[in-house]
C-alpha cells in the first residue's frame, strides 16, 4: 500500500511539471509572435520612409516596366515664351488702339497698363498675356504695327525636365502617403500611431508645396508674356519753354516761401510756453539791472 502511494505522488509531480512546461511554452510562443509583429511593423515603416522608395515607381507585378521609347513618346516639350518691344510712335493713340484691337482675336488680355506724361513726352507701358499657341502670331502682328523699333527681343525657356520631375516627385510622394496610411491602420500602440501620423503630415506638406510650384509652372507655360513700351515726343514752342522754365519756377518759389512761413508760424505756436517763460526771464533781468543802476545813482 505504501508503494502504491509513492507511485501516485510521483505521477502527480510529473503531471504538474508537464503542465508548467506547457504553460511556459505557450507564453514563449505568444511573446515571440507579438515581437515578430512589432518588428514587421517597424521594418515596414523604415522601408516606407526610405530614400530609395521615392526613386521607384509602383509597377504591378503582372506588367512589365514601360520601355524607354514609350516613356519618351508620352513626354511633350514644355516651353515658356516671353517677348518684348520698345519703339517710338508717331501717333501714340492710334498705335494703342491698333495694338489693343489685336488682342481679342488671340484670346490675349492686358495684365498691367501704365500711362504717364512728362515734359515733351507721352509714354505707354503694357504687359500682355497671351495663350502660348497664339504667341508667335500676336508678336509678329505687333511688330508689323511698329514703324521705328528701339528694342526687340523674344526668348524661349525649356522647362520640360523641371515639369516632369515635379510630376514624378508628386506621384511618388502620394504613393508614399498611401503606404503610411496602410501602416497607420495596422498600428496599435500610441507611439507608432503618432510617429506614422507625423510622417503623413510631413509628406502632405511636401506634396502641397510641389503642387503649388507645378500650378505656377503650368500658368507660365500656358500663357506667354509680351512687354510693350512705346512713346511719342510732343513738340513745344519756344515761348512755352520760357514760360515753363521761368514762371513755373517763380510760382514754385512763391509757394515754397509761403509754405515755409506757415511752417514757422506753426512752430512758434507750438512752443509758446517757452517763449513766454523766456520773455518773463528777460523782462525780470532788465528790471533788475535798472534797479541796480538807480541805487548806484542815488548813492552817488
Amino acid at each position: 500500500m505504501t508503494f502504491f502511494k509513492r507511485k501516485v505522488v510521483f505521477i502527480s509531480k510529473q503531471v504538474k511539471l508537464m503542465k508548467s512546461y506547457i504553460i511556459f511554452l505557450l507564453l514563449f510562443i505568444v511573446l515571440s509572435c507579438k515581437k515578430s509583429n512589432v518588428e514587421n511593423f517597424e521594418s515596414d515603416l523604415v522601408s516606407a520612409s526610405g530614400d530609395n522608395f521615392e526613386e521607384i515607381l509602383e509597377i504591378p507585378n503582372t506588367q512589365q516596366p514601360a520601355s524607354v521609347r514609350d516613356v519618351e513618346d508620352k513626354i511633350t516639350q514644355k516651353l515658356i515664351k516671353n517677348g518684348g518691344l520698345e519703339f517710338e510712335s508717331i501717333d501714340i493713340k492710334k498705335d494703342y488702339k491698333t495694338i489693343t484691337g489685336l488682342l481679342s482675336a488671340s484670346g490675349a488680355y492686358i495684365e498691367n497698363e501704365n500711362q504717364n506724361r512728362t515734359y515733351g513726352k507721352i509714354n505707354y507701358e503694357l504687359t500682355i498675356r497671351v495663350p502660348a499657341v497664339y504667341y508667335d502670331t500676336l508678336y509678329q502682328a505687333m511688330v508689323g504695327v511698329v514703324k521705328k523699333i528701339d528694342k526687340k527681343y523674344s526668348q524661349v525657356q525649356d522647362v520640360t525636365e523641371q515639369y516632369y520631375d515635379l510630376e514624378t516627385r508628386i506621384k511618388n510622394k502620394k504613393v508614399l502617403e498611401t503606404r503610411y496610411l496602410k501602416l497607420l491602420d495596422r498600428a496599435s500602440e500610441i507611439k507608432d500611431i503618432l510617429e506614422v501620423e507625423k510622417k503623413i503630415s510631413d509628406v502632405r506638406v511636401e506634396v502641397e508645396k510641389m503642387e503649388g510650384k507645378l500650378r505656377y509652372l503650368k500658368k507660365k507655360i500656358g500663357f506667354s508674356t509680351i512687354q510693350l513700351s512705346f512713346y511719342q515726343w510732343v513738340p513745344t514752342g519756344e515761348n512755352e519753354i520760357l514760360k515753363d522754365s521761368f514762371f513755373s519756377k517763380l510760382w514754385n518759389a512763391f509757394k515754397t516761401g509761403w509754405n515755409g512761413l506757415l511752417s514757422f508760424i506753426v512752430v512758434l505756436i507750438s512752443i509758446w510756453p517757452f517763449i513766454l517763460i523766456a520773455f518773463g526771464i528777460t523782462y525780470g533781468i532788465i528790471r533788475l539791472r535798472k534797479g541796480i543802476k538807480n541805487k548806484r545813482k542815488n548813492n552817488l
